[in-house]
C-alpha cells in the first residue's frame, strides 16, 4: 500500500516553517489515482500554507506497479549502479518476479514508468537511445546530451523520444522502427548474459547503455 510521512520544512520564500506530506511509497494499483500525481509530479509539489509559495521537493520514494511488475525507487542524486535495500525487500518478499530499477531524478522515474508500461525492456531502450545519438552526431551533427522515451505507437510499433542538443538544451524530437528496439534487445541480452547483475534495485541508464556496448 503507500505510505507517507511529514517532515518539517523551511519556505525558501518565506522563510515560515511548516509541515510537508511526502511519499514514501506508492502502489498505483491500488492508489490508481497516484499513478497521474507522479507524472504530473504534482505528487512532489508543496505548496506553503503562509505565502503560497509552490515548491517541488525531491526525497526518496518507491514506485510500485503490481499489475505491471515493476518496482522504481527515487533516490535523487544517485550515483550508484544498485541498490539493496533491505528493508523493502523484507516488505516486499514477492520481489523476485519484480523489475526493479532506481532512478536519480523524477525524469527518469517517469521515463521508466512509461517504458515498462508499454512493455519494453529499459536495457534496450537505452542502447537504443545510444545509437540514436551517434546517428544524430553523425549525419546531423548534433551532440545530444539526454534523452527520454516518450511513447510507442500502437499502430506502427515505433518508438518516439526526446533528447536535448548539448549546450544549446533544443529539444530533438525523433523516432526508431521497432527493429532498431529488437536489436538493442538482443545486444542487451548477450551482456547481460556475460556476468552476473548486481542485486536490489539497478540504475539502467546511458552509462550502463556504454558499458553493454564497449563489453561486445
Amino acid at each position: 500500500m503507500s505510505r507517507t510521512i511529514k517532515k518539517e520544512i523551511t519556505c525558501p520564500a518565506c522563510g515560515e516553517k511548516a509541515d510537508a506530506k511526502m511519499w514514501a511509497s506508492v502502489n498505483v494499483t491500488l492508489d490508481q489515482e497516484l499513478r497521474e500525481s507522479v507524472l504530473d509530479e504534482s505528487l512532489f509539489t508543496w505548496t506553503c500554507p503562509q505565502c503560497g509559495h509552490e515548491a517541488l521537493l525531491s526525497y526518496p520514494c518507491l514506485y510500485h506497479d503490481m499489475a505491471n511488475k515493476f518496482m522504481i525507487y527515487l533516490v535523487p542524486g544517485a550515483k550508484q549502479e544498485s541498490l539493496n535495500d533491505a528493508e523493502t525487500e523484507n516488505r516486499y518478499p514477492e520481489l523476485g518476479g519484480v523489475t526493479k530499477r532506481l532512478a536519480a531524478d523524477l525524469n527518469e522515474l517517469k521515463e521508466k514508468i512509461l517504458i515498462f508500461e508499454n512493455g519494453l525492456d529499459d536495457r534496450a531502450v537505452e542502447l537504443t537511445k545510444l545509437a540514436m545519438s551517434k546517428v544524430a552526431l553523425k549525419k546531423h551533427g548534433k551532440e545530444l546530451e539526454k534523452g527520454y522515451f516518450c511513447a510507442k505507437d500502437g499502430e506502427t510499433g515505433h518508438l518516439a523520444f526526446t533528447f536535448f542538443v548539448k549546450d544549446t538544451g533544443e529539444p530533438y524530437h525523433k523516432t526508431t522502427r521497432m527493429e532498431a528496439y529488437e536489436k538493442s534487445r538482443e545486444v542487451a541480452k548477450r551482456y547481460s548474459g556475460q556476468s552476473v547483475p548486481p542485486s536490489g534495485f539497478l540504475r539502467i541508464g546511458a552509462s550502463w547503455a556504454q558499458k553493454a556496448l564497449e563489453a561486445l
